[in-house]
């Protein structure tokens, strides 16, 4: 499984993509490139550890005396690097800024997600479609966006508030494993004390800089079970079996959804 902070870690790759944000081995919306309102993972000049790792600075100085960067095409990190700042509080990025306009892509490393796992987390997309929905391994940095309730409520919109989910990302685009999602939202500006639950929706008007044009996956609370199917020929399909919410299966069906 991706882990957390593999972006710092020795042997992690980087590569340079210019003046644009835009990830080639991943997908972002065209539309964020440039935007000055979608957030941004920007590297720390003067204390980050990554960008001195991928900023490595001429001979030359600039008119404030500070070396420029040379910007190799790749970097690959030949030892552990501390982060700093932002870098701390997210698991993974996408793309980082160096300077005014130069990006790098963070390359992840293949084949590092299993197939089949024990426990399996619902994850699903912003509308809340449940017959979208997917299992999620728990501890994969790479597989889901947060997306976080508010507490309980004793008035009879406890129901549709309860399920109501916000964003709080770090920057846009930005997945994390489920610890790292409960723990975002219960130190989420929006709601006091928030936590990943089976949402409805996520609120668009929460979005900000988080993007939400994207088509990723939202963490929830709900279970997911993670099958395999075997035919005559012996190929095996995956099957997953999230579970539903009650007033879902309800209006599904008596019998409750399909699970294949």
């Amino acid at each position: 499984v991706a882990s957390s902070g593999s972006f710092l870690k020795r042997g992690a790759r980087y590569v340079l993509l210019g003046g644009t944000s835009l990830p080639e081995t991943q997908w972002d919306p065209p539309e964020w490139d440039g935007d000055p309102a979608v957030k941004r993972m920007v590297l720390d000049p003067a204390s980050s550890g990554l960008y001195r790792a991928l900023c490595r600075p001429l001979s030359v100085e600039d008119s404030d005396g500070e070396s420029e960067c040379s910007l190799p095409m790749e970097v690959i990190l030949d030892a552990d690097v501390p982060c700093h700042g932002a870098e701390c509080d997210v698991d993974s990025v996408r793309t980082v800024r160096v300077g005014d306009h130069a990006h790098y892509e963070y390359v992840r490393p293949p084949c590092v997600r299993l197939a089949f796992y024990d426990d399996g987390v619902k994850a699903k997309h912003r509308g809340g479609n449940e017959k979208g929905a997917m299992c999620a391994s728990p501890r994969d940095s790479e597989a889901a966006f947060e997306a976080c309730c508010p507490p309980s409520r004793s008035d009879a919109d406890e129901a549709v508030e309860r399920r109501k989910a916000y964003r709080s990302c770090a920057y846009a685009g930005e997945r994390m494993t489920l610890g790292s999602a409960g723990r975002r939202c219960s130190g989420a500006a929006a709601v006091n004390n928030m936590t990943t639950c089976d949402f409805r929706r996520v609120s668009a008007s929460t979005c900000g800089g988080c993007g939400c044009e994207t088509s990723g996956l939202h963490w929830t609370s709900a279970r997911c079970a993670v099958r395999a199917k075997v035919d005559r020929r012996g190929w095996v399909a995956i099957v997953h079996a999230p579970e539903w919410p009650k007033e879902e299966e309800e209006e599904e069906s008596p019998a409750g959804p399909p699970r294949t």
